[in-house]
This record gives structure tokens, C-alpha cells and sequence, in this order.
């Protein structure tokens, strides 16, 4: 209870030093060179809706400022003379906090009058042609169930799909959520999840998501999720990237925001450090930890989590900048088994689970210009034990894992123009993985303890052609090697953009792809007592066309075909086998592998989408795809994340209402969404039984397929904005039907039955949140 105490009376004394502040809504930005990303001087940029409208002009250096601008929802539009007219849909201002961006400009070489985007990135000339999405914390704070979660956001695209609600891992057309990267600040690092066992078939923790991410939404700038044919500055994934972006903070003056809800109690400071320089810094404190500390019982389990985060920013010159960031979480899953026998239900029951999980990152990065270079060092702790209760209500030790691991990464790259709109982009990367996996079963007599580094070492360079007026065309080439194992891939990639109209292009990418094995596949040891720290890089040929048509500046249709030829798969050794690393994301096994495995996913994508304008926005998508894999059997056979199909159904709309400098809305809204069953195979009960755990029958894996999944959720929010404040109350429906979903059937050795378990029923999330 002290450490409770102590948090509430920082967050009193926050809102006290900060709710003096009287700020009006206002907007500033740098506007940059797509291709060189120099400062634009002279460009008009106009911020406006039905009711208001007003301009300013960018200096030279190419920064702007819009100030006393009435809170709501906005079209920003940006026009130059020899650039393409840039319009960004929705922008979000709100009083309290003034928002900040950098938007990038390209030559206007193109028959497009203008280019509409939902939201601007950072990223510019590194952005994608094909298959990628803006990510905004407006979008995390209005969207449903999202528990303002960027990953979990990333949910409402299409071919996107969450495998189990109490996590935020990612299946992306048919891929392993270990194909998915996390990057901060453009460099790799290792996952920044809380309770990354959340959701997992093992209790294991996975290396790719978990119930939470560490940097809450108050962090974020636009950061980019990419789903396939990623451009060549990405290596060492083959399924998807989560590219985070740390926002700089205010640097006016002293500002607050404090937020309470189901996931945690948040509250962030941020202000001006000396001229320009800023500083930004966040803690939070699980909500259901506090309630456990007053003595509020959850079944036998408890959780809690921490984080702490915080981002130095400071412009050094006209056109350079360094940060110093850094974030650090803890988490604990508690559960403790009944002493009544009475009280056996299941075998879960009788068991005491402790996990435990420590995380953190630093870094710094500097930019000058178009070099950029930012260094990164990451790690995590991830620990489990559990005991079984015996007749004597005695605990016996069963299984015990430890799993360590750190990235120190460092990332520098340069983009120049070639003339006209030509541009070259390089870059290099080096990360030194260090690794160490501890597991032992005590009724296995199973025990192994290993550890092993290596670099990875990579580099890339992209050509940007502009041919003729309508064709983009991007060249490029990423080379990785990994001296643990001594592999070397080389990679190429190339994209392509024809405009076929004023308001449509078609997008072409293809490229080859690797990535490393998760600790686990490299360093179990297997029954003869050698791990597999051997094996190379998973491979992977993306292949996408594309078909984007704005209707008009408000809304756009984008159609999406994709393949993936997977080859280079750790697969488990011997005729009869047909156990395949990629279709679990908690590897657990004791096998000798070799990569020797394939697989493909092939779909189609489709997706209609309304940007939030005026007081309405809408998207509707639906995905159509086949996941194979064949293993050392030779049966080509269904991966466990063949769903077949997916469909995403999202809307809402806000009313709102003006008076005396006060302004207040009422919004509403949902979202449908339905996927195919993923699959799993017959259960060998005798095995089970003689293991404690659950064993299928190989020789039919991935036959016999789950329900179709179906989920809808529910937000509802009051929002009241004043001079000072900014003020959010909302209330989330996760599974607002209570549609009882099966994530996967189970061996229970307490009972001796098959058991289905069920991902979440109908979950609330009240949530409040004040800007000031």
C-alpha cells in the first residue's frame, strides 16, 4: 500500500503544479524535402473544417505554427510551388496539449493534383509503397478495445489478426506473430510487452508480444506498421514491423495528462528544458495491482505492472536534433492454488505459477540533416515456475523457465537527392544479440541451460527513380549475416508506383526476406543433447500488387494480392515428422531441427475506408488467403494460423456541441470482427496423461479446425474541452456480445478430459483521461 500511496500523491502534486496552464488549441509542424529532408521554406499550410479555416506560411527552415484554434477534428493541407499538393485527413487539436508533426513534401513530377494520406509519419522517404499504415495515438484513444495500444490497433486492418484477446500478437496473412519486429527510434529491439505470456498456449512468454506494451499511448508520436514487401532499410522479419516513434514533448510550457482505466493508472509531465529542448516522461501502475494491494481477490491470481518511460529532446542547430530516451517495465502473473481438494476443478487448480518479467531499453539519437544515427541497447528477463500440489497438499517442484535476452543495436543512414526527383538512401546496422535460455521439467527429468551472442550485421541502399510523370520506382538491396551461425543472406527488393489516373496508381513490390530463429528454436536442447544454434535465417519471398483509388479527399478503396513462398524453416528431423518452428509462437519442444522446411500464404485483400471527416469515419475490409506449410513428412498440410478468411467492420461518429468557449461531444463506436478458425490436430490422451501436458497426434496436425471466431466491440465516450483542459471519460465493451470464442482445446490431467479454452468473454474498460 506505500507504493500506492506514494504514486497518488505524485499524481495530485502533477495536476496541481500543471493546472494553471492556460493554453489554447494550436498546431506546429516542419515541413521537409521528401527526398533530402531539408526545410521548406514559403509553403502555405491551412488548417480547416466546415465551420473554421486558417493559414500560415512556413519559414525558412520550413517550420510553421497555427495557434488559437477551436478544439476538434480538421483537414491540414500544405502547397508549394514545385511540390505536390499534401492533404492530411484527420488532425486531431485539443487543448491542453499542443500537437506537433514533420511532414514531408515530394516533387511534383506526377499527373496527381494533390496526395491525400490519413496521417502523417516520420518516416518519410523510407515509407513503403505497398501494404503499410500510419499509426496515431488519436486513433489508439478513439478506437474500441484497443486499450490504447498501438499493436493492438493494428487489428482493424485487413489480413490482420489477434490470436488470443488477452495479448497483442500479430498474425499477419497467415504468418507467425514471431515473424513480426518491433523497432524504436529506427532501431531493432527486443519485445516491449508486459506478461508476454499472456494468451500462450504453454503459459510460455513469446518473443513478439504480451498483454500490454510497455510505452504507454502518452509516448508515441505517428509510428508505421508494415504487412508485407517492406522496404530495404528492414531486415531480420518476414512477417510484419512495428516501427514506434517516441513524440518530443511540449515545449511552451509545463504540461500534464492523467489517466485512469482497466489497464493501468497513467500520468505523464512534460515542458520546455532550455529554448527548444523539451523533455517527456510517463509512469504507470497496473490498475488490478492496486486493487489486489487493498485486498480485492481475482480468483487466486493476481497481476501487476510498471513502466516508466521518458524522451529528451533537443534541436541542436537549424536542421539537427538529439534525443535520450529510455523505458523500463516489470510484471508478475501470481496464481495460487486452492489447498481444498474440493476446490480441484481443473489441473491449473492445483498448481502455484509465478511469472515474473523484467524489461528496459536506452538510447540516443542524433540527426543532422538527412544522416541519421541512433544506438539502442534493450533487454528482458523473463522468468516462470511452477509447483504441484500434491494429496499432502505438499508444492513439488515441475517446470522452471528463465529466458534473457538483449539487443545492443546501432543504426546510421543518409539520403541525398540525385537531381530531379532521384533520390539514395543507405544505411548500415549492427545489433549484437546476446542470448540465454534456462528450462526444466522435474517430472521429464528434462533440464537445459544454454547460452550464445552473435552479431547481426547488416546493410542497404535504395534507389529512388522518377520516370516520366506517373512511375516511382524504388531499387534496393539488404545484406545480413549473423556470425553465430555464420549466415549470410543477400536480399533484393524493388517497388514500383504507376499512376493511372489522377486519383488511382497501381503499387508493385517484391522481395526476399530473413529472419533468425527465437531463442528457443536456437539453444533447447535436444534429446542428444545438442541445441541448434546452427541453423540459419527463416527466408521469405514477398510478392504484392496493389490497387489504390481515391474517391475523393475523404475516402479510398485499396485492393491488396499477396504471396509468400517460405522456405529455409526449422523443421523437426525424420520421415514421419511434421513438427514446424512457425506454428507456434512459444516454442517449447526438445527436438533436433534442421531447416529444411516450406510454406506459402497467398490472398486477397480488400478495404474501404472513410477518414474520420466532419463527424463520421468508416472502414469496411475483408481478407481471403490459404497458409501451408510442409514439414519433413513431405504432406503439405494447413498452418496452424490458416483462417481462410477474415472481415473487419469499423465505424462511429461524434456530436458536438459549442458554448462560450466550451466545447463537448458524444461519440459512439464499433466494431464487427469475424475470422476463420485457426487449426489444430487430435489429441494423444495416453501421452498427455504420462506427460502433464498436452500431446497431438503428429501424424494428423493441423486437421481438425476451430469455430470461426466472432468479436464485437463497443466504445462510447463524453469528451469536454475548455481553455485549460481536455477531458475524456469513455467506456470500452471488449466482446460486447460475450461471444464465447475457443482459442484451443486442451489435455486437463486433473480430470482426465479434453477441455476447450476460452479466449476473453464480455470485458468493460471504464477509462478517464485529462489533458492540461
Amino acid at each position: 500500500m506505500k507504493q500506492v500511496d506514494r504514486w497518488l500523491t505524485f499524481f495530485f502534486w502533477l495536476f496541481a503544479v500543471c493546472s494553471w496552464s492556460q493554453i489554447n488549441g494550436s498546431l506546429q509542424g516542419h515541413v521537409l524535402d521528401a527526398l533530402d529532408e531539408s526545410g521548406i521554406g514559403g509553403v502555405r499550410v491551412e488548417i480547416s473544417s466546415e465551420e473554421f479555416s486558417k493559414i500560415s506560411v512556413s519559414d525558412d527552415q520550413g517550420y510553421f505554427q497555427l495557434t488559437d484554434i477551436p478544439s476538434g477534428y480538421y483537414r491540414l493541407s500544405f502547397t508549394s510551388l514545385g511540390y505536390q499538393t499534401k492533404i492530411i485527413a484527420t488532425v486531431e487539436v485539443r487543448t491542453g496539449i499542443p500537437q506537433s508533426g514533420s511532414y514531408y513534401l515530394s516533387p511534383a513530377a506526377s499527373r496527381l493534383d494533390e496526395i491525400v494520406v490519413q496521417a502523417e509519419s516520420r518516416k518519410g522517404t523510407r515509407e513503403a509503397l505497398t501494404s503499410v499504415h500510419t499509426l496515431t495515438t488519436e486513433e489508439t484513444l478513439r478506437f474500441p478495445a484497443t486499450f490504447y495500444d498501438p499493436a493492438r490497433l493494428t487489428t482493424l486492418y485487413a489480413g490482420v489478426v489477434n490470436p488470443n484477446d488477452q495479448a497483442n500478437n500479430l498474425v499477419i496473412r497467415g504468418n507467425s506473430p514471431n515473424g513480426v519486429r518491433w523497432y524504436l527510434q529506427d532501431v531493432e529491439i527486443v519485445n516491449p510487452n508486459h506478461l508476454s505470456n499472456a494468451g500462450t498456449f504453454s503459459d510460455r512468454s513469446t518473443q513478439s508480444g504480451g498483454g500490454v506494451n510497455i510505452l504507454s499511448a502518452q509516448m508515441l508520436d505517428n509510428s508505421l506498421f508494415l504487412k508485407g514487401a517492406f522496404p530495404s532499410a528492414y531486415g531480420n522479419a518476414t512477417a510484419g514491423i512495428m516501427d514506434m516513434q517516441l513524440r518530443p514533448g511540449a515545449s511552451d510550457r509545463l504540461h500534464g495528462t492523467g489517466q485512469i482505466g482497466l489497464i493501468g493508472i497513467d500520468a505523464s509531465l512534460e515542458g520546455p528544458l532550455s529554448g527548444e529542448s523539451s523533455f517527456l516522461a510517463n509512469y504507470r501502475y497496473s490498475t488490478v495491482g492496486i486493487l489486489s494491494q487493498m485486498g480485492v481477490d481475482f480468483g487466486g491470481e493476481s497481476i501487476n505492472f510498471q513502466d516508466l518511460s521518458f524522451h529528451l529532446h533537443m534541436p541542436v542547430g537549424e536542421q539537427s536534433e538529439l534525443s535520450f530516451f529510455g523505458l523500463g517495465g516489470v510484471s508478475e502473473n501470481e496464481f495460487v492454488g486452492s489447498r481444498d481438494t474440493a476446490e480441484w476443478l481443473e489441473f491449473k487448480d492445483r498448481q502455484d505459477i509465478l511469472f515474473d518479467s523484467r524489461m528496459g531499453a536506452m538510447g540516443v539519437s542524433f540527426k543532422a540533416g538527412s544522416w541519421h544515427t541512433s544506438v539502442v541497447y534493450s533487454g528482458y528477463k523473463h522468468k516462470r515456475n511452477s509447483e504441484i500440489i500434491d494429496r499432502m497438499l505438499r508444492p513439488i517442484e515441475f517446470e522452471k523457465d528463465l529466458n534473457r535476452e538483449s539487443k545492443l543495436g546501432i543504426h546510421s543512414s543518409y539520403g541525398t537527392s540525385l537531381g530531379g526527383q532521384n533520390s539514395l538512401h543507405i544505411g548500415a546496422k549492427a545489433t549484437f544479440h546476446d542470448l540465454s535460455v534456462f528450462s526444466s521439467n522435474a517430472l521429464l527429468d528434462y533440464l537445459s541451460d544454454v547460452s550464445a551472442s552473435g552479431w547481426l550485421l547488416e546493410s542497404y541502399g535504395d534507389l529512388r527513380w522518377q520516370l516520366g510523370s506517373d512511375l516511382v520506382l524504388h531499387t534496393g538491396l539488404h545484406l545480413s549475416h549473423f556470425t553465430l551461425s555464420t549466415a549470410t543472406a543477400l536480399e533484393p527488393r524493388i517497388s514500383a508506383r504507376y499512376h493511372i489516373s489522377a486519383r488511382s496508381f497501381l503499387g508493385l513490390a517484391y522481395g526476399l526476406y530473413s529472419r533468425l530463429p527465437e531463442a528457443n528454436v536456437l539453444l533447447l536442447l535436444a534429446p542428444d543433447g545438442r541445441s541448434n544454434s546452427h541453423l540459419g535465417f527463416i527466408r521469405t519471398h514477398h510478392l504484392v500488387l496493389s490497387y489504390t483509388n481515391y474517391i475523393n479527399a475523404q475516402s479510398k478503396i485499396v485492393a491488396e494480392v499477396f504471396y509468400q513462398y517460405l522456405f529455409d524453416i526449422p523443421i523437426a528431423s525424420g520421415a514421419e515428422r511434421s513438427l514446424a518452428t512457425i506454428n507456434s509462437s512459444e516454442f517449447v519442444f526438445s527436438e533436433q531441427l534442421e531447416s529444411e522446411g516450406t510454406g506459402n500464404n497467398a490472398g486477397v485483400e480488400i478495404s474501404y475506408q472513410k477518414y474520420f471527416a466532419g463527424s463520421t469515419f468508416f472502414e469496411i475490409n475483408g481478407t481471403v488467403y490459404d497458409s501451408k506449410y510442409t514439414g519433413a513428412d513431405g504432406v503439405k498440410r494447413n498452418t496452424r494460423y490458416n483462417g481462410k478468411y477474415g472481415f473487419n467492420l469499423t465505424g462511429g461518429k461524434e456530436f458536438s456541441k459549442e458554448n462560450g468557449g466550451k466545447r463537448k461531444s458524444f461519440g459512439i463506436n464499433l466494431r464487427i470482427s469475424v475470422h476463420g478458425g485457426f487449426w489444430e490436430g487430435p489429441i494423444d490422451v495416453q501421452s498427455s496423461q504420462e506427460r502433464l501436458l498436452t500431446v497431438y497426434e503428429e501424424s494428423s496436425a493441423f486437421t481438425e479446425q476451430l469455430p470461426a471466431f466472432f468479436k464485437t466491440d463497443l466504445r462510447v465516450y463524453w469528451k469536454r474541452s475548455k481553455a485549460k483542459t481536455s477531458r475524456i471519460l469513455g467506456l470500452d465493451l471488449l466482446n460486447a456480445t460475450n461471444r464465447e470464442n475457443i482459442d484451443h482445446y486442451r489435455f486437463d490431467p486433473h480430470t482426465q478430459q479434453i477441455i476447450a479454452k476460452e479466449q476473453f468473454g464480455i470485458l468493460p474498460n471504464l477509462s478517464y483521461r485529462i489533458e492540461f
